[in-house]
């Protein structure tokens, strides 16, 4: 703002001094002026405090904003780790409710295995039992090995599980490979025929065929 000039233009006439017009009294002019100077002062001080308050109370909207800012980054991040917390819990459980069921499922696949055993064990004694055929009326000695699926299961008729193993444990005795070199052919091609036999259970299993393919193997 431009100030205003209160400066007198004097001069003299006849060696007296000739005030402007409107001006009666240097004195009071002089007064005038301080007054004025005063006042002027007055309004630039408080102009200077009104800016200075003003300031002051935008320094401190602008600190209770950032203070906000921080309070609310501080809650984000307290609520992530505290969601981060949450779920590193839940995967514990979860992984600690997988590895029991796993462990269950274990225990219930051993016991069904045991279970399948005993009553396989079980089923082969009542076989035995049943037919009341004993391993001494099984042919010690096999002059021939069965090349083919017919000729074994011709060897098989009427035989339980456990005397379909005695008959191969007999045939391999018969012709082990240390009693001759030919012989080496010969159970290869024993293996060759159990291998394929056994295959062609598996494509219809029953608690019979699965007894018979474990005394096989």
């Amino acid at each position: 703002e431009k100030k205003k000039d209160h400066r007198l233009m004097l001069h003299y006439k006849d060696g007296k001094v000739v005030l402007p017009p409107g001006v009666t009294s240097l004195v009071n002019s002089n007064h005038e002026k301080e007054e004025q100077k005063n006042e002027e002062d007055e309004e630039e001080e408080e102009e200077e405090n009104d800016e200075e308050e003003e300031e002051e109370e935008n320094e401190e909207e602008e600190n209770e904003e950032e203070e906000e800012e921080e309070n609310e980054e501080e809650e984000e991040n307290d609520d992530e780790k505290e969601k981060e917390e949450n779920d590193d819990e839940e995967e514990e459980v979860e992984a600690a409710q997988e590895e029991e069921e796993t462990d269950d499922k274990e225990d219930g696949e051993k016991k069904v295995c045991e279970g399948d055993e005993e009553e396989m064990e079980s089923q082969d004694e009542v076989e035995i039992m049943k037919n009341n055929v004993s391993q001494d009326e099984i042919p010690y000695i096999y002059e021939d090995v069965p090349s083919s699926i017919d000729q074994l299961v011709t060897l098989f008729k009427d035989r339980s599980a456990i005397q379909c193993g005695i008959i191969i444990d007999r045939i391999y005795s018969c012709h082990h490979p240390s009693l001759s070199n030919d012989n080496k052919i010969k159970i290869e091609m024993l293996f060759d025929v159990l291998i394929n036999y056994c295959l062609k259970l598996s494509s219809s299993l029953t608690l019979e065929t699965m007894n018979i393919i474990d005394k096989l193997s």
